[in-house]
């Protein structure tokens, strides 16, 4: 009996990934067009690597010098989000916490762009590429014209996307590019 519970105790535990069933679908695939997720608004166009040209950015400190940011990644759950909002506060900007598309949660003030009232002069994109294609669409149709893209969130597609629709963009790190009390 010894034995047999000390063999059970040494299994890898159990995978906990949840699988969908047979014949569900996700919000992106339903199909009702105005299904409850917020995020299947907004359609993706379709883009591979080999259509990217090499993309022109702007300068991070012509961006760095404008007020109005809005912020967006999981201020609940990453550090670094909240540690950007910070920075940009202490150098006098107005910083909108915006959740990734599709989540709702804390301390976030706005769950979207379109929320945030009045106008943004930067997003910065602090989300995984497949989050911040939607933000990147969703910047475009409310006319905000720069994009500030942290590293992991800059991927080479959805920059080039973001050039494509008119956007100037800039790939970097607030907290490196933006000296602490700089108030640029």
């Amino acid at each position: 009996w010894r034995d047999a519970n000390a063999r059970r105790a040494l299994r890898p535990a159990p995978r906990t990934g949840r699988r969908r069933p047979a014949g569900a679908t996700v919000a992106s695939e339903s199909k009702n067009p105005h299904s409850e997720n917020d995020a299947s608004r907004f359609v993706l166009p379709t883009m591979s690597l080999a259509s990217v040209a090499p993309v022109a950015m702007a300068s991070g400190p012509g961006m760095l010098s404008k007020k109005t940011w809005a912020v967006v990644g999981n201020h609940a759950k990453n550090p670094v989000v909240e540690r950007i909002t910070n920075r940009l506060k202490s150098n006098g900007k107005d910083v909108h916490r915006v959740n990734s598309p599709g989540k709702s949660t804390p301390p976030a003030e706005f769950n979207f762009l379109g929320d945030v009232p009045g106008e943004i002069d930067v997003v910065d994109v602090v989300c995984a590429p497949a989050m911040g294609a939607l933000v990147v669409e969703e910047a475009s149709r409310l006319g905000i014209k720069h994009v500030w893209f942290q590293p992991g969130a800059d991927d080479p597609v959805l920059v080039a996307r973001a050039k494509a629709l008119g956007m100037e963009t800039h790939c970097g790190c607030v907290l490196v590019d933006l000296p602490s009390g700089a108030n640029l």
